[in-house]
């Protein structure tokens, strides 16, 4: 939370007799301030991602949760997704409409490869400017998980290319 808060302090003294519950000679003293919080940017969110395995050559879509741009806050965001080695998945698109907690990203492998990677999602939201140009005040939450592809016996044999060869 943050805003302006008004405080009030009191200060009264017992009299001339010392005594507080005796109120007609006793004396107060009224003063104000107001104390200021200023707004921070609370980080964006992201669930976990689990760790997905799939075969070669076949499309695989999950499922991102918890998107938020922070407790409380509204900033536009973008999702984005990155794979470690792109000569197996390269980098997963991503289908996200602001304002909403949830979004896919897509990825299918390279043909004919199987193994494993890392995919790395990440929500930024726009900073207290709400503007995703000014990165200085943008904050950044990252979830990775394990994409495993598995290799399927369907790939036909391969052979490299034979010369011709003239025998006498």
């Amino acid at each position: 939370q943050y805003g302006t808060a008004t405080i009030t302090v009191t200060v009264t003294d017992g009299g001339l007799d010392g005594d507080l519950a005796t109120t007609e000679d006793n004396l107060s003293l009224v003063r104000t301030f107001d104390v200021v919080v200023n707004p921070v940017n609370d980080a964006p969110t992201l669930d976990a991602i689990a760790n997905t395995t799939g075969n070669e050559d076949t499309a695989v879509s999950v499922d991102l949760t918890g998107i938020t741009a922070g407790i409380n806050e509204t900033q536009t965001l973008i999702v984005t997704a990155t794979s470690a080695d792109t000569n197996l998945i390269p980098h997963p698109s991503v289908a996200y409409t602001n304002g909403t907690t949830v979004g896919t990203i897509n990825y299918t492998p390279v043909a004919n490869q199987s193994g494993s990677t890392t995919v790395t999602v990440t929500v930024e939201d726009g900073g207290l400017d709400n503007n995703l140009a000014t990165s200085g005040d943008n904050l950044t939450v990252s979830q990775t998980f394990t994409v495993t592809v598995d290799a399927l016996d369907d790939d036909p044999p391969t052979i490299a290319s034979i010369a011709n060869v003239t025998i006498d």
